[in-house]
């Protein structure tokens, strides 16, 4: 797998159904956030450098890819938008990013039931997406094109603190299955996110990416994290996190 494309892949992997009780569950829980966050930036770096005791982006304006999740004041995320520069190393412009944007609508109970992926941002196509939850630490999110074939189906399981522990992510393009991969996340005594590894079933290819928190906001938040790739002792990208709150 494309190792970019991937680490945006796993990002990005979304957060009806049966009567069981979610009071506890949320998505500012599943992705391990404190505080009541508005709104959240992540914007990836490779192209990055070491001074002063530091690793830094040589050039902020070349970005390889960025996202913003809006949360509501319940804690779940109500839209994603976001961008992919595929020319990575060159600043971006219109000619080389892909922008999308999803949608997401909820039950009486806070489930995430329904959702609108818009995909590329000023489209007219616009694709559904399902989301069944067999309980409540196990979702599954099935997006199908305007004409209602199976496009996607994203199945993940949250462990006791409802963190993404596990995933599956199938692509089907015309009812064919072009691409089957799975993920496992290992989180530390605080719940941070510390490895996470992605297999390609079809390829047999495994990714194995290491994250090392640099800092933190106000909230205990991580601000700029260190992504590593295998057994490297150099960063291969760096994620930098922006966040809005909601104040009482």
């Amino acid at each position: 797998m494309n190792w970019p494309f991937t680490l945006f892949f796993y990002f990005l992997l979304s957060i009806s159904s049966i009567s069981v009780s979610f009071s506890q569950y949320s998505e500012l829980r599943e992705y391990g956030f404190k505080g009541r966050v508005k709104s959240m930036v992540t914007t990836q770096y490779q192209l990055i450098t070491y001074k002063k005791d530091d690793y830094t982006p040589i050039d902020t304006s070349m970005w390889n890819w960025k996202s913003r999740l809006f949360f509501n004041t319940s804690g779940n995320v109500d839209s994603i938008t976001g961008c992919v520069n595929y020319a990575n190393y060159v600043p971006s412009d219109d000619n080389n990013t892909n922008c999308y944007k999803t949608l997401y609508y909820y039950n009486m109970i806070g489930k995430k039931q329904t959702g609108l992926d818009i995909g590329d941002v000023g489209s007219d196509k616009k694709n559904p997406i399902v989301v069944e939850w067999p309980n409540e630490h196990q979702y599954i999110e099935r997006t199908y094109t305007p004409n209602l074939e199976l496009k996607t189906e994203n199945t993940v399981w949250l462990n006791r603190n409802f963190r993404d522990s596990a995933g599956t992510s199938l692509f089907y393009s015309q009812g064919e299955l072009i691409s089957n991969t799975t993920f496992m996340s290992d989180f530390n005594e605080k719940g941070e996110l510390i490895r996470n590894i992605g297999k390609d079933l079809v390829t047999g290819i495994t990714d194995t990416t290491y994250y090392k928190i640099k800092s933190y906001d106000h909230e205990g938040n991580p601000t700029v994290i260190y992504l590593y790739e295998g057994n490297s002792t150099e960063p291969k990208a760096i994620n930098i996190r922006k966040y809005q709150y909601y104040r009482d």
